[in-house]
């Protein structure tokens, strides 16, 4: 969205009656599966239990949303952040705080500005008009806005709010949200994967997050430093360490020796394969013992593969290649996805089951209004950080740009082979405003609906 359409809708406010420290607490919480993700150290802070106050929902979760989101940016892997929440002479303090270099007193004066860089975060973009908009909010609600700089630590973005109160006003459920922090999340994820992007080969094969599970250090390491220049890999000591690192990280397939303390490398594919959210990943077992017995064990467990002791890096290479490359293939077909509608067949793959299932879904719900990152997630029995990371994976898309890809598409057919009008075809969409619908179309299609109906009438069934 454009900043100037962002300051135009700060003009409606829809002011309610919340509990700020709860509503807070909620856009914090929101960040947590970031923070575990890059292994950055993070607190909310506050003495106060509650503060009933008067704000407009969508308008904090772009204040908040937006330093949360710049802190975590700015906050390198193992660092550390803090949301901090007091009261002080009438305002609700609110002090993100992140460790790195400190802010010059210019810097801390241009920061606000769209697309800035600063000299001290030249490894790092601003975050593009997001401190812009917090800038915007601050001006409209008289909020005092403000960075700290403390010395050989960090920097504190503080947000003194007033507290404005109505006794006669019931307290809104905080359960009442809009989706904006939703997608400040998602793009958040977005930009640090970009920013991380740099890593990757040319094949793209880095992409794929290996969990590699040996309880031999030196094995691990020398694993490690083989395959690390093919794949993101991610080492764990046993299977109870590596089920904890599941929870947060997002893994493609899994390597584990059999013969481990704790947990066994049995026992760790035994649970992958009975979870729900774990059960499409591929387990690859490396054993000495390749018996009969051992591999009908290793089956029983749910292996999708056995590699045998001494490990032949070549041959292990390639088992890895190989079974990746089938979900390689279908990322693709979703990240290109043409389908105007659901083929109807039968689908036996874990990861191909879900995107058909999710797809299916946002098709059966392409004309409501509220579709949403939220009721996707519901939709599919999941988390919204659960959700990004799945659909990010299958379809090397966020949730909301998957959505929009689907109906843009639609979009295309209706124009092509239909006589609807633009503004006809935004409502079966689930569009309530016509002009938000033709601005999307065209920066899709890079024409208005239009202009595209009239240059593509031969490119029936398209």
């Amino acid at each position: 969205m454009e900043f100037r359409n962002m300051e135009l809708q700060h003009a409606s406010l829809d002011i309610r009656k919340y509990d700020a420290i709860h509503f807070l607490r909620g856009i914090y919480e929101a960040f947590c599966p970031l923070y575990k993700q890059k292994n950055i150290e993070s607190g909310f802070v506050t003495d106060i239990e509650s503060c009933s106050m008067l704000f407009g929902a969508d308008k904090m979760e772009m204040l908040v949303g937006n330093l949360l989101s710049n802190s975590f940016k700015h906050t390198m892997p193992g660092g550390k952040t803090s949301l901090h929440v007091y009261l002080n002479k009438g305002h609700l303090v609110v002090d993100v705080f992140n460790i790195g270099p400190v802010l010059s007193d210019e810097e801390k004066v241009v920061i606000f500005q769209p697309y800035i860089r600063t000299h001290s975060f030249n490894n790092y973009m601003n975050s593009g008009i997001g401190l812009a908009i917090v800038q915007s909010i601050s001006n409209l609600l008289d909020i005092k806005l403000s960075v700290q700089g403390v010395e050989n630590e960090g920097n504190i973005f503080r947000a003194e709010i007033p507290v404005i109160t109505d006794d006669n006003l019931q307290t809104t459920s905080t359960d009442i949200r809009t989706d904006i922090v939703e997608r400040i999340v998602d793009n958040t994820m977005y930009y640090d994967e970009q920013h991380y992007a740099g890593n990757e080969d040319t094949d793209g094969k880095q992409m794929f997050q290996i969990l590699l599970v040996e309880n031999d250090r030196d094995t691990r390491k020398v694993l490690k430093k083989k395959l690390q220049d093919l794949y993101h890999v991610l080492v764990a000591a046993n299977g109870k360490e590596a089920l904890l690192l599941m929870k947060s990280q997002h893994v493609d397939i899994v390597v584990s020796d059999i013969r481990m303390g704790e947990m066994d490398g049995f026992e760790l594919c035994r649970s992958i394969k009975e979870n729900s959210q774990t059960n499409h990943i591929p387990v690859l077992l490396i054993t000495s013992d390749l018996s009969t017995e051992s591999k009908i064990q290793g089956f029983r467990s749910g292996a999708d593969a056995f590699l045998q002791k001494p490990i032949n890096i070549q041959e292990l290479k390639l088992r890895l290649d190989n079974i990746l490359k089938n979900k390689h293939v279908l990322r693709s077909y979703y990240a290109n996805f043409n389908q105007l509608e659901v083929e109807e067949k039968e689908v036996n793959n874990a990861d191909e089951i879900f995107l058909r299932e999710f797809t299916t879904y946002i098709y059966e719900h392409l004309n409501d209004v509220n579709l949403s990152v939220i009721q996707l997630a519901q939709a599919m029995n999941m988390s919204r950080t659960q959700l990004y990371l799945m659909v990010k994976r299958l379809a090397d898309q966020t949730p909301s740009a998957f959505v929009l890809s689907i109906k843009m598409k639609r979009a295309r057919k209706l124009l092509l082979t239909t006589d609807m009008t633009s503004s006809e075809i935004s409502y079966q969409l689930g569009y309530c405003n016509p002009n938000h619908f033709s601005r999307q179309f065209k920066e899709y299609f890079h024409e208005s609906p239009t202009e595209f109906r009239k240059n593509h009438k031969e490119d029936k069934g398209l």
